[in-house]
Parts: structure tokens; sequence; C-alpha cells
């Protein structure tokens, strides 16, 4: 409900919106709820399920890769500052939140070349900065 206040309260700085800039901005928003759930179902995310649904629950190791969502705080500056709202959906929006779990997160660094085999079969995955090495055997 936070986030919700959030994008609301951003929606209402401008005296005039456009109608297609106040649509992305909840479809956005509801984008964003949606990861938290699954999240929350795979038990990776801040919230958690409450006892009556504990059937709802699933492992954490077969999260689904999520789409990226921006920060709700983000979501609103980044629909207005759009040059045209028709390629705010389209886009790809930078992943400012929590990762969709562990295979994103193994996902995003091999596609950002982060993990490298050395000797023995032990793999080395950095951080994002580029410092910090771990090693994976």
């Amino acid at each position: 409900s936070e986030s919700m206040n959030v994008v609301l309260h951003r929606l209402q700085q401008w005296k005039q919106v456009p109608l297609d800039v106040i649509a992305v901005s909840l479809y956005h928003l509801s984008v964003f709820y949606y990861r938290e759930i699954e999240r929350s179902v795979h038990q990776c995310g801040r919230c958690e399920v409450k006892e009556e649904y504990d059937h709802c629950k699933r492992d954490p190791s077969l999260m689904p890769r999520l789409e990226a969502v921006p920060d709700p705080q983000q979501i609103v500056n980044m629909c207005m500052n759009a040059k045209s709202t028709a390629g705010i959906v389209a886009d790809e929006v930078k992943d400012t939140s929590v990762s969709s779990g562990h295979l994103g997160l193994a996902q995003a660094a091999i596609t950002a070349n982060r993990v490298k085999l050395v000797q023995n079969g032990a793999w080395v995955v950095t951080e994002a900065e580029g410092t910090t090495p771990h090693a994976v055997t």
C-alpha cells in the first residue's frame, strides 16, 4: 500500500497528467505487486505467506524469472520522462528491485559475464561492480 501511495502522490504533483502516463504507471505498479506476491509465495520476498495459505507456498528453487520492474518511487518519473509512452511498456527497464530469486541472480550473473570457470571445477562469481569474487564449487 505504501508503494501505491508513492505512485499516486507523484501523479498528483503534476497539474495535468496524460491518461496514458497514469495507465502505464499503474501497469508498472501492478507488475511490481505481482512480482512481490510471486517472491513471497516462493519464500524469497519481504512478505510472508499467512499460515492459512501455507498450501500456496512453493519451493524457492522453482522461482520463475520475472519481468524486471522499476522501483515504485521511480515509476512516475520514468513514465513522465519517456519520449513516447507507447514505448514504455515494451522497453526493458533497469531492475532496481530485489532479484527474482536464486535462479534470477544466477541468470543475471551469467548474462553479465561475471562467472568464470577456474581450475579444479570451481566457479568464480564477481559482484556487479567487479569486486568481491566468490568461489562456488
